[in-house]
């Protein structure tokens, strides 16, 4: 009982306390109510979870909070790249570096979450740059991908583009960055070439 006595909330210090307590839980609240969408992006609007359509602009936002929740979505161009085997017309393997520089539609970046969250790049782009190139370099013998790089350039970007733009995603730039045969054909190609300077300078 003397250990309680003396452990006893001094008189006036109780309300203080709740006062301190309220002021606590509102800041709590006040913190999760808003927060900022940075430049370049866009903010999804999440009611328990669900898109609820509503997209936040670049700024400050209000929410309520532990209902609502707010993804952050970049709407700034990004790169991506990668490497993709197929075939020539003339059946010649190829294995073509690709990048992509792309950009989220602003406007749509809500379906882009609700169908792919923000893995679009395994979902869509990877894949359909693969089946893209594969679909292209079968148009062009191998040796026509070399000197016509602009027209395979032009049809991959053109095809991409067309497959990325009902998902909500911009094709801004593509750029073949190289393109590799097996080292026969690379030895064949050398030999040619030399046979061809050969026989102009013997003219």
């Amino acid at each position: 009982e003397e250990f309680l006595r003396d452990f006893r909330i001094p008189p006036g210090m109780g309300k203080k306390i709740v006062v301190i307590g309220v002021v606590i839980a509102a800041l709590v609240l006040a913190a999760g109510s808003m927060g900022i969408v940075g430049a370049g992006q866009r903010g999804v609007l999440l009611r328990f979870g669900a898109v609820t359509g509503e997209i936040k602009e670049e700024g400050l936002y209000f929410k309520i909070p532990f209902a609502e929740q707010v993804v952050l979505m970049s709407t700034q161009i990004q790169k991506y790249s990668a490497p993709a085997s197929s075939s020539s017309k003339d059946l010649q393997v190829v294995t073509t570096e690709v990048t992509l520089n792309y950009q989220l539609n602003a406007s749509s970046v809500g379906e882009t979450y609700r169908n792919m969250r923000q893995d679009y790049e395994n979902r869509v782009i990877q894949p359909f740059i693969q089946e893209a190139v594969k679909s292209t370099t079968a148009n062009f013998d191998a040796e026509q991908l070399i000197t016509q790089r602009p027209r395979v350039k032009a049809e991959l970007q053109d095809l991409i583009t067309k497959r990325l733009a009902p998902l909500g995603i911009g094709v801004v730039e593509l750029s073949i960055t190289d393109f590799r045969f097996t080292q026969v054909f690379q030895d064949s190609i050398e030999a040619k070439v030399r046979a061809v300077q050969q026989a102009l300078e013997a003219e």
